[in-house]
């Protein structure tokens, strides 16, 4: 009788054994089939950035050059005023705000105290 026991609890425990590592196996390929999704979605969700970045990189670039030959423009413009602006005009603005600069006329110190 003890023998019969035995042999069953030995039975038992071998197939314990068997579902135990039957159980592994199927949690090693669930690992391996999530490693391999996760993966995939973050190959995925980086090639998404990757484009974003480039498109807003790209849209920095036209907005940039746009910008750029606006200010050039503009700035040729003032050129060609300044170019058209006669030196007598000239003279008086430099002479003007020379004025302003240089000490001299007015008195600066007014507002420190000794």
């Amino acid at each position: 009788m003890k023998d019969d026991v035995l042999g069953k609890v030995v039975e038992v425990e071998k197939e314990i054994q068997k579902k135990l590592e039957k159980e592994k196996l199927k949690a090693g390929q669930w690992l391996k089939k999530i490693r391999a999704e996760t993966e995939k979605e973050v190959s995925r969700i980086e090639d998404v950035l990757k484009k974003s970045f480039l498109d807003e990189l790209k849209a920095i670039k036209t907005y940039a050059q746009q910008r750029a030959s606006e200010i050039l423009k503009e700035e040729r413009k003032k050129a060609a005023i300044l170019e058209k602006t006669g030196d007598d005009i000239l003279r008086k603005i430099v002479s003007r705000h020379l004025k302003q600069i240089l000490p001299g006329e007015k008195n600066d110190y007014e507002n420190v105290k000794s």
